[in-house]
Protein backbone atom coordinates (compact mmCIF):
# COMPACT_ATOMS: atom_id res chain seq x y z
CA UNK A 1 0.00 0.00 0.00
CA UNK A 2 1.26 3.66 -0.60
CA UNK A 3 0.76 4.44 2.90
CA UNK A 4 3.03 1.37 3.71
CA UNK A 5 5.57 2.38 0.79
CA UNK A 6 5.92 6.09 1.60
CA UNK A 7 7.16 5.95 5.20
CA UNK A 8 10.81 3.37 5.39
CA UNK A 9 10.42 3.34 9.20
CA UNK A 10 6.97 1.71 9.10
CA UNK A 11 8.09 -0.60 6.09
CA UNK A 12 11.14 -1.78 8.15
CA UNK A 13 8.91 -2.55 11.02
CA UNK A 14 6.34 -4.39 8.91
CA UNK A 15 9.25 -6.87 7.29
CA UNK A 16 10.91 -7.58 10.38
CA UNK A 17 7.28 -8.21 12.61
CA UNK A 18 6.07 -10.55 9.28
CA UNK A 19 9.17 -12.60 9.43
CA UNK A 20 8.93 -12.40 13.00
CA UNK A 21 5.60 -14.15 12.60
CA UNK A 22 6.11 -16.40 10.04
CA UNK A 23 8.99 -17.90 12.55
CA UNK A 24 6.45 -18.22 15.61
CA UNK A 25 3.95 -19.95 13.52
CA UNK A 26 6.13 -22.54 12.50
CA UNK A 27 7.32 -23.23 15.38
CA UNK A 28 4.06 -23.32 17.52
CA UNK A 29 2.58 -25.33 14.68
CA UNK A 30 4.89 -27.67 15.36
CA UNK A 31 4.45 -27.91 18.66
CA UNK A 32 0.43 -28.20 18.59
CA UNK A 33 0.13 -24.56 20.40
CA UNK A 34 -2.62 -23.11 18.08
CA UNK A 35 -5.26 -23.18 18.45
CA UNK A 36 -5.17 -22.22 21.83
CA UNK A 37 -7.46 -24.37 24.04
CA UNK A 38 -7.32 -22.81 27.06
CA UNK A 39 -9.55 -19.82 27.80
CA UNK A 40 -7.71 -16.23 26.93
CA UNK A 41 -7.83 -13.68 29.69
CA UNK A 42 -11.11 -12.52 30.38
CA UNK A 43 -10.82 -10.89 33.86
CA UNK A 44 -13.71 -9.68 35.34
CA UNK A 45 -13.94 -5.87 35.76
CA UNK A 46 -14.39 -4.24 38.53
CA UNK A 47 -18.20 -2.44 38.38
CA UNK A 48 -16.65 0.82 40.33
CA UNK A 49 -15.81 4.05 38.17
CA UNK A 50 -12.57 4.54 39.41
CA UNK A 51 -11.38 7.49 37.52
CA UNK A 52 -14.56 9.55 38.82
CA UNK A 53 -13.84 8.44 42.11
CA UNK A 54 -10.29 9.66 42.38
CA UNK A 55 -11.48 12.71 40.80
CA UNK A 56 -13.91 13.19 43.72
CA UNK A 57 -11.80 12.60 46.13
CA UNK A 58 -8.69 14.73 44.69
CA UNK A 59 -11.34 17.69 45.37
CA UNK A 60 -12.16 16.54 49.15
CA UNK A 61 -8.57 15.77 49.99
CA UNK A 62 -6.80 18.20 52.03
CA UNK A 63 -3.80 16.71 53.59
CA UNK A 64 -1.80 13.19 53.30
CA UNK A 65 -3.17 9.93 55.00
CA UNK A 66 -0.89 7.58 56.42
CA UNK A 67 -0.17 4.77 54.56
CA UNK A 68 -2.10 1.67 55.01
CA UNK A 69 -0.72 -1.43 55.84
CA UNK A 70 -2.38 -4.81 55.56
CA UNK A 71 -1.35 -7.14 57.97
CA UNK A 72 -1.46 -11.06 58.60
CA UNK A 73 -4.30 -11.53 60.89
CA UNK A 74 -6.72 -12.39 58.77
CA UNK A 75 -7.06 -13.23 55.30
CA UNK A 76 -10.31 -10.64 54.45
CA UNK A 77 -10.32 -6.91 55.33
CA UNK A 78 -12.18 -3.76 54.51
CA UNK A 79 -11.12 -0.46 54.15
CA UNK A 80 -13.22 2.43 52.04
CA UNK A 81 -10.54 5.13 52.86
CA UNK A 82 -7.85 3.74 50.12
CA UNK A 83 -7.92 6.99 47.66
CA UNK A 84 -5.34 9.07 47.55
CA UNK A 85 -3.47 6.96 50.08
CA UNK A 86 -0.82 4.06 49.89
CA UNK A 87 -1.88 0.70 50.46
CA UNK A 88 0.70 -1.59 50.62
CA UNK A 89 0.54 -5.69 51.81
CA UNK A 90 2.75 -6.79 54.06
CA UNK A 91 1.27 -10.65 53.76
CA UNK A 92 3.33 -13.32 51.67
CA UNK A 93 0.02 -14.46 50.23
CA UNK A 94 -2.70 -12.94 48.87
CA UNK A 95 -5.43 -11.19 50.63
CA UNK A 96 -8.92 -10.00 49.85
CA UNK A 97 -9.66 -6.28 50.29
CA UNK A 98 -13.34 -5.13 50.47
CA UNK A 99 -13.88 -1.52 49.10
CA UNK A 100 -17.14 0.34 48.96
CA UNK A 101 -18.78 -3.09 49.63
CA UNK A 102 -16.52 -4.73 46.18
CA UNK A 103 -14.41 -7.34 46.96
CA UNK A 104 -10.59 -7.14 45.56
CA UNK A 105 -7.41 -9.36 45.28
CA UNK A 106 -4.24 -8.20 47.07
CA UNK A 107 -1.49 -9.98 45.66
CA UNK A 108 1.35 -10.10 48.08
CA UNK A 109 3.61 -7.57 49.02
CA UNK A 110 2.52 -5.01 46.62
CA UNK A 111 1.95 -1.54 47.13
CA UNK A 112 -0.86 0.29 45.16
CA UNK A 113 -2.06 4.20 45.16
CA UNK A 114 -5.31 4.39 43.93
CA UNK A 115 -4.93 8.42 42.66
CA UNK A 116 -5.39 10.53 39.91
CA UNK A 117 -2.02 12.52 38.38
CA UNK A 118 -2.89 15.55 40.57
CA UNK A 119 -2.65 13.37 43.77
CA UNK A 120 0.23 11.68 42.96
CA UNK A 121 2.27 13.21 45.55
CA UNK A 122 1.31 10.43 48.17
CA UNK A 123 3.88 7.80 45.80
CA UNK A 124 6.88 10.53 45.78
CA UNK A 125 6.94 10.87 49.75
CA UNK A 126 6.61 6.75 50.16
CA UNK A 127 9.33 6.34 47.10
CA UNK A 128 11.82 8.93 49.31
CA UNK A 129 11.13 7.41 52.15
CA UNK A 130 11.33 3.84 51.02
CA UNK A 131 13.77 3.81 48.10
CA UNK A 132 13.83 4.65 44.42
CA UNK A 133 12.70 2.26 41.93
CA UNK A 134 15.02 0.17 39.37
CA UNK A 135 12.08 -0.91 36.73
CA UNK A 136 9.47 1.44 35.94
CA UNK A 137 6.77 0.41 33.27
CA UNK A 138 4.58 3.35 31.95
CA UNK A 139 0.94 2.52 30.23
CA UNK A 140 -0.30 6.24 29.95
CA UNK A 141 -3.81 6.15 28.72
CA UNK A 142 -3.03 7.88 25.70
CA UNK A 143 -5.71 9.83 23.52
CA UNK A 144 -7.36 8.42 20.31
CA UNK A 145 -10.38 7.53 18.29
CA UNK A 146 -11.62 3.87 19.73
CA UNK A 147 -11.14 5.34 23.52
CA UNK A 148 -13.06 8.66 22.88
CA UNK A 149 -15.82 7.05 20.82
CA UNK A 150 -16.33 3.83 22.86
CA UNK A 151 -15.36 5.55 26.20
CA UNK A 152 -13.14 2.98 27.48
CA UNK A 153 -11.43 4.76 29.39
CA UNK A 154 -10.42 8.41 31.02
CA UNK A 155 -7.19 9.27 28.26
CA UNK A 156 -4.63 12.17 29.08
CA UNK A 157 -3.35 14.49 27.24
CA UNK A 158 0.07 14.22 25.71
CA UNK A 159 1.21 17.39 26.74
CA UNK A 160 0.13 16.29 30.33
CA UNK A 161 3.09 13.53 30.37
CA UNK A 162 6.00 15.51 31.36
CA UNK A 163 4.14 16.61 34.93
CA UNK A 164 5.28 12.89 36.06
CA UNK A 165 8.22 13.82 37.68
CA UNK A 166 9.84 10.37 37.06
CA UNK A 167 13.21 12.05 38.80
CA UNK A 168 11.23 11.52 42.07
CA UNK A 169 11.22 7.85 41.11
CA UNK A 170 13.86 6.72 39.16
CA UNK A 171 17.02 5.18 40.96
CA UNK A 172 20.35 5.70 39.22
CA UNK A 173 20.34 3.77 35.57
CA UNK A 174 16.73 2.27 36.47
CA UNK A 175 15.73 0.83 33.34
CA UNK A 176 12.10 3.04 31.62
CA UNK A 177 9.58 1.17 29.20
CA UNK A 178 6.98 3.38 28.01
CA UNK A 179 3.68 1.35 26.21
CA UNK A 180 3.01 2.87 23.43
CA UNK A 181 0.17 2.96 19.85
CA UNK A 182 1.34 2.12 16.77
CA UNK A 183 1.18 6.09 16.20
CA UNK A 184 5.28 7.02 14.61
CA UNK A 185 4.12 10.30 16.16
CA UNK A 186 3.92 9.25 19.23
CA UNK A 187 7.01 7.05 19.74
CA UNK A 188 9.17 9.86 18.73
CA UNK A 189 7.28 12.01 21.09
CA UNK A 190 8.80 9.74 23.69
CA UNK A 191 12.33 9.52 21.93
CA UNK A 192 12.61 12.97 21.09
CA UNK A 193 10.59 14.85 23.97
CA UNK A 194 9.71 13.04 26.87
CA UNK A 195 12.77 10.99 27.29
CA UNK A 196 15.10 14.43 27.69
CA UNK A 197 12.62 15.80 30.00
CA UNK A 198 12.48 13.11 31.94
CA UNK A 199 16.48 12.56 31.71
CA UNK A 200 16.37 9.29 29.89
CA UNK A 201 18.83 8.10 27.70
CA UNK A 202 17.02 6.05 24.55
CA UNK A 203 17.92 2.47 24.68
CA UNK A 204 15.68 0.52 22.03
CA UNK A 205 12.10 0.32 20.72
CA UNK A 206 10.53 -3.76 21.33
CA UNK A 207 7.68 -4.42 19.35
CA UNK A 208 4.06 -7.31 20.92
CA UNK A 209 3.13 -8.89 17.79
CA UNK A 210 -0.59 -9.68 18.85
CA UNK A 211 -1.91 -13.13 17.99
CA UNK A 212 -5.81 -14.34 17.97
CA UNK A 213 -6.51 -17.57 19.87
CA UNK A 214 -5.86 -19.42 16.54
CA UNK A 215 -2.75 -17.94 15.48
CA UNK A 216 -3.33 -15.39 13.32
CA UNK A 217 -2.37 -11.75 13.61
CA UNK A 218 -5.58 -9.70 15.02
CA UNK A 219 -5.72 -7.11 12.36
CA UNK A 220 -4.10 -7.27 9.05
CA UNK A 221 -0.39 -5.88 9.16
CA UNK A 222 -1.60 -3.36 6.25
CA UNK A 223 -5.09 -2.36 7.97
CA UNK A 224 -5.06 1.73 7.82
CA UNK A 225 -6.94 1.84 11.03
CA UNK A 226 -5.89 -0.77 13.43
CA UNK A 227 -2.07 -2.63 13.35
CA UNK A 228 -1.82 -5.93 15.05
CA UNK A 229 1.13 -4.83 17.05
CA UNK A 230 2.18 -1.58 19.96
CA UNK A 231 5.61 -0.39 20.70
CA UNK A 232 7.34 -0.41 24.28
CA UNK A 233 10.20 2.59 23.72
CA UNK A 234 12.90 2.17 26.43
CA UNK A 235 15.76 3.87 27.81
CA UNK A 236 17.68 4.42 31.26
CA UNK A 237 17.05 7.17 33.99
CA UNK A 238 20.94 8.85 33.75
CA UNK A 239 20.76 10.72 37.12
CA UNK A 240 21.80 14.13 37.33
CA UNK A 241 23.83 16.25 40.09
CA UNK A 242 20.77 18.27 40.96
CA UNK A 243 18.51 14.87 40.71
CA UNK A 244 21.00 14.25 43.87
CA UNK A 245 21.40 16.86 45.70
CA UNK A 246 20.34 17.53 49.29
CA UNK A 247 18.93 20.89 48.19
CA UNK A 248 15.11 19.73 48.90
CA UNK A 249 14.77 18.20 52.13
CA UNK A 250 13.51 14.96 52.31
CA UNK A 251 9.87 15.04 53.01
CA UNK A 252 8.68 13.95 56.61
CA UNK A 253 8.89 10.47 57.47
CA UNK A 254 5.62 8.97 57.42
CA UNK A 255 4.96 6.41 60.79
CA UNK A 256 3.53 2.94 59.86
CA UNK A 257 2.53 1.93 63.20
CA UNK A 258 -0.85 0.17 63.10
CA UNK A 259 -4.02 2.15 63.69
CA UNK A 260 -6.43 -1.30 64.48
CA UNK A 261 -5.84 -4.69 64.45
CA UNK A 262 -5.93 -5.01 60.01
CA UNK A 263 -4.52 -1.65 59.03
CA UNK A 264 -1.25 0.00 59.47
CA UNK A 265 -0.58 3.46 59.15
CA UNK A 266 13.63 2.22 20.61
CA UNK A 267 17.24 2.70 13.96
CA UNK A 268 17.70 -0.63 12.50
CA UNK A 269 15.66 -3.85 13.00
CA UNK A 270 17.97 -6.33 12.05
CA UNK A 271 18.38 -9.35 14.28
CA UNK A 272 15.92 -11.90 14.56
CA UNK A 273 15.43 -12.57 18.32
CA UNK A 274 11.73 -12.94 19.43
CA UNK A 275 10.17 -15.28 23.42
CA UNK A 276 7.75 -18.04 23.60
CA UNK A 277 5.25 -18.14 26.11
CA UNK A 278 5.83 -20.83 29.22
CA UNK A 279 2.34 -21.73 28.97
CA UNK A 280 2.34 -22.31 24.89
CA UNK A 281 4.93 -25.00 24.88
CA UNK A 282 2.23 -28.28 25.93
CA UNK A 283 3.19 -31.84 24.58
CA UNK A 284 6.32 -31.97 25.73
CA UNK A 285 7.02 -35.44 24.96
CA UNK A 286 6.51 -34.75 21.46
CA UNK A 287 9.49 -35.08 19.12
CA UNK A 288 10.24 -31.82 17.65
CA UNK A 289 13.23 -29.63 17.07
CA UNK A 290 13.13 -25.70 16.52
CA UNK A 291 15.26 -23.90 13.99
CA UNK A 292 18.66 -23.23 15.28
CA UNK A 293 17.68 -19.15 16.01
CA UNK A 294 15.13 -19.93 17.93
CA UNK A 295 15.72 -20.54 21.57
CA UNK A 296 13.37 -21.13 24.47
CA UNK A 297 13.82 -20.00 27.63
CA UNK A 298 11.95 -22.16 30.40
CA UNK A 299 13.93 -22.07 33.57
CA UNK A 300 13.82 -19.48 36.36
CA UNK A 301 16.49 -17.41 36.82
CA UNK A 302 18.07 -18.02 40.66
CA UNK A 303 17.52 -14.70 42.55
CA UNK A 304 21.12 -13.38 43.40
CA UNK A 305 22.38 -11.48 46.14
CA UNK A 306 23.95 -7.68 45.41
CA UNK A 307 25.34 -4.74 47.11
CA UNK A 308 23.85 -1.54 47.66
CA UNK A 309 27.23 -0.15 47.60
CA UNK A 310 27.52 -1.73 44.13
CA UNK A 311 27.58 0.61 41.12
CA UNK A 312 24.92 -0.49 38.92
CA UNK A 313 26.51 -2.74 35.79
CA UNK A 314 23.57 -3.84 33.76
CA UNK A 315 23.99 -6.11 30.04
CA UNK A 316 23.13 -4.37 26.94
CA UNK A 317 19.45 -4.18 25.64
CA UNK A 318 18.72 -5.83 22.56
CA UNK A 319 17.68 -3.24 20.38
CA UNK A 320 15.48 -4.84 18.19
CA UNK A 321 13.03 -7.46 20.37
CA UNK A 322 9.76 -8.92 19.30
CA UNK A 323 7.69 -10.78 21.46
CA UNK A 324 4.50 -12.60 20.53
CA UNK A 325 1.44 -13.75 22.70
CA UNK A 326 -2.58 -13.97 22.37
CA UNK A 327 -4.09 -10.76 22.99
CA UNK A 328 -6.23 -10.16 26.27
CA UNK A 329 -9.97 -9.59 25.13
CA UNK A 330 -9.88 -7.18 27.65
CA UNK A 331 -9.36 -3.53 26.28
CA UNK A 332 -5.28 -2.10 26.76
CA UNK A 333 -4.58 -4.72 28.91
CA UNK A 334 -0.78 -5.93 28.00
CA UNK A 335 1.34 -8.71 28.85
CA UNK A 336 3.56 -9.20 31.88
CA UNK A 337 7.14 -7.92 31.17
CA UNK A 338 9.07 -8.34 34.24
CA UNK A 339 10.42 -11.63 32.92
CA UNK A 340 11.62 -10.07 30.14
CA UNK A 341 13.41 -6.85 31.46
CA UNK A 342 14.53 -8.69 34.87
CA UNK A 343 18.05 -9.19 33.49
CA UNK A 344 18.42 -5.73 32.25
CA UNK A 345 17.62 -4.36 35.79
CA UNK A 346 19.45 -4.22 39.47
CA UNK A 347 19.32 -7.23 40.75
CA UNK A 348 16.86 -7.97 43.59
CA UNK A 349 15.44 -4.39 42.34
CA UNK A 350 12.62 -2.19 43.03
CA UNK A 351 9.84 -2.04 40.30
CA UNK A 352 6.66 0.44 39.42
CA UNK A 353 3.90 0.32 37.09
CA UNK A 354 2.58 3.93 36.29
CA UNK A 355 -1.00 3.79 34.92
CA UNK A 356 -1.37 0.46 35.89
CA UNK A 357 -5.08 -1.46 35.83
CA UNK A 358 -4.07 -4.65 37.78
CA UNK A 359 -1.40 -5.26 40.91
CA UNK A 360 1.54 -7.47 40.71
CA UNK A 361 3.42 -9.51 43.43
CA UNK A 362 6.32 -7.20 44.95
CA UNK A 363 5.60 -4.42 42.72
CA UNK A 364 4.09 -0.99 43.11
CA UNK A 365 1.02 0.61 41.14
CA UNK A 366 -0.37 3.64 40.59
CA UNK A 367 -3.11 5.06 38.50
CA UNK A 368 -6.79 5.90 39.02
CA UNK A 369 -7.97 2.25 37.77
CA UNK A 370 -5.33 0.73 39.44
CA UNK A 371 -8.05 -2.37 40.96
CA UNK A 372 -9.49 -2.78 37.74
CA UNK A 373 -8.59 -6.53 36.82
CA UNK A 374 -8.15 -7.48 40.39
CA UNK A 375 -11.74 -8.70 41.00
CA UNK A 376 -11.76 -12.33 41.95
CA UNK A 377 -13.53 -14.77 40.13
CA UNK A 378 -14.45 -18.34 40.67
CA UNK A 379 -11.27 -20.30 38.52
CA UNK A 380 -8.11 -20.17 39.97
CA UNK A 381 -6.49 -18.05 37.43
CA UNK A 382 -8.75 -15.05 38.54
CA UNK A 383 -5.79 -12.84 38.58
CA UNK A 384 -3.75 -11.15 35.86
CA UNK A 385 -0.62 -11.32 37.74
CA UNK A 386 -1.59 -15.84 37.58
CA UNK A 387 -1.40 -15.32 33.81
CA UNK A 388 1.12 -16.90 31.74
CA UNK A 389 1.48 -14.91 28.67
CA UNK A 390 3.56 -14.81 25.16
CA UNK A 391 6.98 -14.34 24.85
CA UNK A 392 9.03 -15.76 21.94
CA UNK A 393 12.69 -15.32 22.32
Amino acid sequence: PASVKGKPCRRKIREKLLKCYSKVIDVARGLHYFPVQHSTSTNARADVDFAAMCNLASLATEYECAPIILQNDTHRQEHNDVFGRIVRSSCDQELNLTILGREFVIPPRSTFLLSNLCQITPLYNYTACNGKYDLIVIDPPWENRSAIRGRKYEWLPTERLPELSIQRLAAKGALVAVWVTNKRKLTMFIRQKLFPKWNICYQAEWHWLKFTTGGDLIHEMDSVHKKPYEVVVIGRYMETSSDSSDSTPPPKRICLESSDSNLKTDSEFGGDQFTEPESGIRNSDYSYSPPNDVEFCTEKRPIRESSSHEEPVHPEIIKNFVFACVASQAHSQKPYLGDILDKYCTKQGRKLELFARNLLPGWTSWGNEVLLFQVPRESTDYCVYKKHRGIAK
